[in-house]
């Protein structure tokens, strides 16, 4: 269960990603959209800028400015969100 496991709780928490900050104005990366998380509450996110469109980073939520304190650090997962789904998910192993 991610951080978007429950739909009343969807709106709420991705309207904090986006909540104003005063340097940057938010707490997640610019040219970034939201996609889903993982089960430790990790963001998968969407790069929407024109170089990097649609390939997925993981990112850890942080309170500090984007490029400040430790909001410092973006994960490349896959190419595109298809590659995300289709080659990159892995079944839970049988002792999970």
């Amino acid at each position: 269960m991610g951080a978007f496991s429950h739909e009343e709780d969807y709106f709420e928490e991705f309207r904090e990603l986006y909540e104003y900050v005063p340097e940057t104005k938010t707490t997640i990366p610019k040219k970034y959209f939201p996609v889903g998380t993982d089960i430790s509450g990790m963001y998968l996110l969407m790069d929407i800028s024109p170089e990097k469109f649609g390939t997925i980073w993981a990112w850890h939520k942080s309170t500090d400015p984007w490029g400040k304190g430790d909001n410092l650090y973006i994960g490349f997962v896959a190419d595109s969100y298809e590659d995300f789904l289709f080659n990159r998910l892995q079944e839970p192993t049988e002792d999970w």
